[in-house]
């Protein structure tokens, strides 16, 4: 995928109206054949759901017109009327699929993979897998991905594009109040791999908007979420204390992710404390003390957690426990 600097800054930041804009002005300064430039622009109008406009820059309507109207009755890009592109496929392939015509979509990417070079096929493999997501196609698109990761040694790619769709799929379920299926989702999401922004990965960021980079805290924050949205609030806790023992210094630098640490970790102690609260006033002061101590461990400074489990201790007769826990107040 060639994308110019210029384009690539806005477009890696979702500005979708100043990509097309600039790639606009690219086209039309062109001095030679601007294949590239047209894919691209089909890509951004087809995310702004300017399908006809990206089928368009897909339109071929002179060196191949005589023989894709024959075989698929459609006119194509000008970004293949200008160069057989895998790209101009590509784009006019999801453009048709945005515009709910799935038959043209895949008859599109089947002339992808009729330009690839044999080295592109995974690639071009996932692709189509991620297509099939995008077409709501999932079970489909992820067993080819699950296919593609035990055919390959280097699993990486594939991994991501694997947790993306889990994670996506996690969101979907977690919007319709599904929370239990949500917390599935995000489990199958944390893949064994540490995801690196390789240029294939970018490239499929800029064609499909999806976002790779700390998608592994993304995740895991979303499963906390939804555990503890089901009062599964210890699980939530183990989960988080997991997040930042494993990424801790992603978990500091990456934008929101520290503030959020800190306002769930405040959500889940009041929630272990009231808990501990409920169960000392009915008499359950052995509850009490785990639910105070699970609480401590998200925050040892307390005070206040120390004097009340040192109070439920005491109440179970475990003196020492009660004055260490005294003592710390």
């Amino acid at each position: 995928m060639h994308v110019n600097s210029t384009a690539f800054s806005p477009w890696i930041r979702d500005e979708l109206i100043e990509t097309e804009a600039l790639l606009t002005d690219e086209i039309t300064m062109a001095t030679k054949d601007s294949h590239h430039a047209l894919a691209n622009r089909a890509l951004i109008r087809a995310h702004r759901q300017d399908c006809r406009a990206a089928i368009d820059d897909a339109k071929n309507v002179n060196l191949f017109q005589f023989f894709c109207v024959a075989v698929l009755t459609r006119v194509y890009s000008k970004s293949i009327r200008t160069q057989p592109s895998v790209m101009g496929y590509i784009a006019l392939a999801i453009a048709h699929i945005r515009s709910c015509e799935r038959d043209a979509g895949f008859k599109a990417l089947d002339f992808a993979f009729k330009q690839c070079y044999p080295s592109d096929l995974d690639f071009l493999l996932l692709i189509k897998a991620i297509i099939l997501y995008v077409d709501k196609k999932y079970d489909d698109a992820m067993t080819r991905v699950h296919a593609l990761i035990n055919a390959t040694d280097d699993k990486s790619m594939y991994y991501s594009v694997l947790s993306q769709m889990y994670f996506l799929h996690g969101i979907a379920r977690m919007e319709q109040g599904q929370y239990e299926h949500a917390i599935q989702c995000f489990e199958r999401a944390q893949v064994p791999v540490q995801i690196h922004l390789s240029p294939q990965l970018e490239a499929i960021m800029l064609m499909f908007r999806w976002n790779f980079d700390g998608l592994g805290i993304t995740v895991q924050r979303c499963l906390c979420e939804a555990l503890y949205a089901v009062g599964r609030t210890r699980e939530a806790a183990e989960a988080l204390l997991k997040m930042i023992s494993t990424s801790g210094e992603e978990v500091r630098k990456g934008v929101g992710h520290s503030e959020w640490v800190t306002d769930f970790m405040r959500r889940c102690i009041a929630t272990f404390e009231t808990e501990g609260d409920t169960a000392s006033s009915s008499g359950n002061h052995e509850e009490a003390i785990n639910q105070y101590s699970v609480a401590l461990s998200l925050d040892p400074t307390a005070h206040g957690l120390f004097l009340k489990r040192s109070k439920a201790r005491a109440l179970k007769a475990l003196w020492e426990d009660a004055l260490r826990d005294a003592n710390k107040v």
